[in-house]
């Protein structure tokens, strides 16, 4: 049986039944409702969308959630901002006009909307709303009637403070208007996540397309409005499937919507297509086995990935994936953790691409596709999908009792959103609400017994440090407390401070035990992740001496500054053992860290792995460098042995030089030329030279060093500019600066008399 979908929620809908084992698991989290009014008291919503950063939610309701809110019956677009203590702003505000009366509460200078809202989109940082509106009252410089689009500014003075009452007592919001006056009909718009781009539907007498359009914005960040004959309307010959929503992916490069026929469809059946912004190419998405009847599709930040309903001749359905880079490939991503396809609908991809999620008959699942594919190459089974919509009753991991809608995730998968029919997602409360569910992932790690260490040498350990629940989580920082916490030193070769952990994930802590005396060491490693702190026991000079590995040198440094790209040498590390027990080394490799730069490293040669090493053995690993970057630049080499916590981090760094280039003259008028010198850039390599709007690409020499002419531009500004060389693909660059002056009417060496 297909999915049943509701179009109010606050009406009673048929639930369907299945095994509560289908849905998934249900780890840590919070469900929350977010269509509520200031004073918490709850009302409907429709149409959720979600800032990248995952503390504003936009949404439509009828209910009376301010006390300007539209008359009853009149849907109006608000935004939950979740943080403590949680507030709700209404979006859609009006001004007074003659053929409106004002309600009893609204400011002279505020009045309802006088038309419904609806349809909301939301920025990444949340400042910038779109919706669509048949209101006439709303200040967005609209002439005439009928339903259009207004881009809402929540903070037009550009000064970091959303939602500020102006002096007159009005809300300082700036809008703007898209669409033609009463000719077009024009719904369902979606932003980019800098809320510059935006498409949207638009409907007349021929037909319904999408339309792009790019919205400038002044030094604050105001916005203006587009001028309309610069709207681009893609493939006018074919109408918009009336469920889609045109979506724009978070950097504004990718537009993705359906359609409802197509030229070279079969039985001009729904279609997925993709239009590059910057190319402006359109291309259709679906093909193969998952060709026609695919709708409702949705796009990754970057636009590699786009997500999409395909459905059956017999109204079921499932999520598929297609993944655009090279190798492309287009797979089922709804199936359950046996391998088969769930009957699935309207896909929401996070920003980053790495999480799904959709809808089945009665939950909101979500799924990490990142580790669905790990363990489909390691030819292991999925993991469960985990349930966004559990049942706060006291079955705990069943799905709530009502179906949902619309669901919607933060750029980084963390928090879902999505309305729902269920009154019990929160105890005692809310069907047909909107509702947001955070999810809470922790950290753990063993407790680690070193044993007796003699006073004035050491011992290694490395703690593995686990991701526990579903979704990202972020370690903020590690440290050593308790009262022998001087005895104990953490490598700068740790992977995970900076890290963010998913599912499956770890980082490790290498941490040495230097006793200064002897007798019992109680210390404790304190992860602190989500703003949560973990303590991990470590104990020490108690119990027999336990062996482990040994390196030498402890550190590897690569000497003084080369050019980037060129050899910075290569260095033997050896690998001995302490104690009478043999150890395994099971592996070694150039470890990945949020600050590490892991491309500068590799290992050419070992002995090491896989091998047993006996007592009195040791083996060998040699590690090259070669810097990718300037300035100084760090490492790590993991070898790591069994058990686990014998396992050592060995801090790696090396050295690039700064680039650096200047101008002769420096000094100079439009329409001349001028000279640019570079050094210290990578050994025979490409540079390029940005100046005026113009891009040139040179080579260097052997010894990094490059010359070539500038023009400055007829056009340029007067005053300070820049011309930047940068090396691509590497996060090299060098600037000089350009004083441009007005030239001059008199001819050169020209001697004037009286």
């Amino acid at each position: 049986m297909g999915i049943r979908r509701f179009a109010t929620l606050a009406v009673a809908v048929t639930v369907l039944t299945g095994e509560v084992t289908a849905w998934g698991d249900t780890s840590p989290g919070g469900t929350e409702v977010v269509s509520v009014a200031q004073d918490g008291t709850a009302g409907t919503g429709l149409d959720p969308d979600i800032s990248g950063n995952a503390r504003y939610v936009a949404f439509s309701s009828t209910a009376p959630l301010d006390p300007l809110a539209a008359p009853s019956g009149l849907s109006t677009v608000y935004v939950r901002d979740r943080s403590a203590p949680g507030r709700t702003m209404l979006i859609s505000r009006g001004y007074p006009i003659e053929a409106f009366t004002l309600s009893a509460v609204a400011a002279p200078w505020e009045a309802p909307a006088n038309g419904s809202s609806g349809s909301a989109s939301i920025s990444a940082d949340g400042r910038y709303v779109a919706f669509a509106t048949e209101a006439t009252n709303i200040a967005d410089g609209y002439v005439g009637y009928g339903r259009h689009i207004v881009v809402a500014d929540r903070d037009p003075d550009g000064d970091g403070s959303y939602d500020e009452p102006r002096a007159d007592g009005g809300m300082d919001y700036g809008f703007v208007s898209l669409g033609v006056p009463n000719e077009t009909r024009n719904d369902r718009p979606s932003l980019s996540g800098d809320g510059a781009t935006i498409a949207w539907k638009e409907t007349d007498s021929e037909g319904t397309r999408v339309v792009v359009a790019r919205l400038a914005k002044d030094s604050s960040g105001a916005l203006a409005p587009p001028d309309p004959t610069t709207y681009r309307r893609l493939a006018p010959e074919a109408t918009v499937g009336t469920e889609d929503r045109p979506r724009v992916s978070a950097d504004g490069t990718q537009v993705v919507f359906g359609r409802a026929s197509c030229e070279d469809c079969e039985d001009r059946a729904t279609s997925v297509w993709v239009h590059d912004v910057g190319g402006a190419k359109t291309g259709r998405v679906d093909s193969g086995a998952f060709s026609g009847r695919a709708r409702r599709p949705s796009v990754s930040g970057n636009g590699r990935l786009i997500a999409f309903e395909h459905r059956e001749p017999d109204g079921t359905g499932q999520v598929v994936v297609a993944d655009r880079n090279s190798p492309s490939r287009v797979f089922v991503a709804s199936r359950d953790a046996s391998g088969a396809a769930t009957d699935s609908a309207e896909p929401a991809l996070s920003g980053d691409g790495r999480y799904l999620t959709f809808l089945t008959s009665t939950a909101v699942l979500v799924r990490d596709l990142t580790v669905d594919t790990a363990r489909e190459q390691a030819g292991l089974p999925r993991l469960d999908a985990e349930l966004a919509s559990p049942s706060a009753g006291p079955c705990g991991t069943c799905p709530a009792n009502g179906p949902s809608t619309g669901p919607a995730l933060s750029s980084d998968g963390s928090v879902t959103v999505f309305a729902s029919a269920a009154d019990d997602l929160v105890p005692g409360c809310c069907a047909g609400s909107v509702f947001a569910r955070a999810f809470r992932p922790t950290v753990s790690g063993d407790a680690t017994d070193y044993g007796t260490v003699t006073v004035g040498e050491s011992a290694e350990r490395t703690i593995t440090v686990r991701h526990n629940g579903f979704g990202p989580l972020k370690v903020d920082s590690v440290a050593l407390a308790g009262p022998s916490a001087g005895d104990f030193v953490v490598s700068t070769a740790e992977t995970c401070a900076g890290a963010v952990l998913h599912t499956t994930g770890t980082c490790l802590v290498t941490i040495s035990f230097r006793p200064v005396a002897p007798g019992r060491k109680d210390a404790a490693l304190v992860v602190t992740a989500g703003g949560a702190p973990v303590a991990i026991a470590l104990t020490g000079g108690a119990g027999p001496p336990r062996g482990g590995l040994t390196v030498d040198p402890p550190s590897v440094v690569f000497g003084e500054p080369v050019l980037a790209l060129s050899p910075a040498g290569s260095r033997l590390v050896r690998v001995g053992i302490t104690g009478g027990v043999p150890i395994t080394v099971e592996r070694v490799s150039i470890a990945a860290g949020p600050r590490f730069s892991a491309e500068d490293f590799a290992i050419t040669a070992t002995t090491c792995a896989p091998a047993v090493l006996a007592p009195g053995a040791t083996c060998t690993i040699e590690v090259t460098a070669s810097p990718r970057g300037a300035g100084q630049r760090i490492g790590a080499l993991l070898i790591q042995a069994a058990p686990p916590e014998l396992s050592l981090l060995v801090p790696l760094q090396d050295a690039g030089i700064a680039p650096a280039v200047s101008l002769s003259p420096a000094v100079a008028r439009p329409r001349r030329v001028v000279q640019l010198a570079g050094s210290g850039f990578p050994a025979a390599h490409d540079v390029t030279v940005a100046f005026g709007g113009f891009t040139t690409t040179v080579r260097t020499g052997a010894d990094g060093a490059f010359g070539a002419p500038v023009l400055v531009p007829a056009y340029t500004d007067i005053g300070d500019r820049r011309v930047v060389a940068a090396v691509p693909g590497l996060p090299l660059s060098a600037e000089a600066p350009l004083l441009v002056q007005p030239g001059t009417y008199q001819p050169p060496n020209f001697t004037s008399r009286r």
